[in-house]
């Protein structure tokens, strides 16, 4: 008798262990399904839903490392695509150290939002550039340097800019040097 009693204790273990284990398993099939398609958020780039949607996974699954690897993936890509949305403003409106300054909440793990930032940069450089040569065909040489300059504070050296920063210059003494020609013509200090 005691005999069959250790069994069925066994046997109600054994099948007890089989069907926790069942629902271990189902449990997390259902959340790599729910991962899945928060993964297709990330890839239709509808960052902000994705973080909403994975905090909601998370309050039942808050032991799972692999969610909350993209919940903080889907923060992060969040985050970095504001801060592009920003810099794009701040562009436009022409307020450039604040658009270098928001492109700095771009971040690396962002794989397109670098590219983009990048262009964003180029698109700095260019309104410099432009504004500069506008600048130097309308003879205001000091604006057009203190601009040059402006732009090599907030981004360092630039070869392009040192070359037109050079044109600019000759471009200014050619300008003084004729002034002082025409001044040396005029019959001013003659009685």
């Amino acid at each position: 008798m005691k005999r069959i009693g250790k069994r069925h204790v066994l046997s109600f273990m054994l099948v007890g262990t089989l069907l926790f284990t069942g629902c271990i398993s189902s449990t997390r099939e259902a959340l790599h399904t729910k991962m899945q398609e928060g993964e297709v958020l990330l890839q239709q780039e509808r960052y902000e839903e994705a973080v909403a949607y994975f905090e909601e996974l998370y309050e039942t699954n808050w032991d799972s490392i692999s969610l909350m690897e993209k919940l903080e993936l889907s923060i992060i890509l969040k985050t970095s695509r504001e801060s592009l949305k920003k810099a794009e403003v701040y562009l436009a409106e022409e307020q450039f150290a604040e658009a270098l300054k928001a492109l700095e909440g771009v971040y690396k793990e962002d794989e397109k939002g670098v590219l983009l930032k990048e262009a964003l940069l180029e698109d700095l450089k260019v309104a410099f550039v432009s504004k500069s040569h506008t600048l130097l065909e309308k003879a205001k040489f000091d604006e057009a340097l203190a601009l040059l300059e402006e732009y090599q504070t907030l981004r360092g050296a630039d070869e392009d800019i040192m070359v037109l920063h050079e044109t600019i210059l000759q471009e200014k003494e050619k300008e003084e040097m004729l002034e002082e020609e025409g001044d040396l013509l005029l019959p001013e200090d003659q009685p």
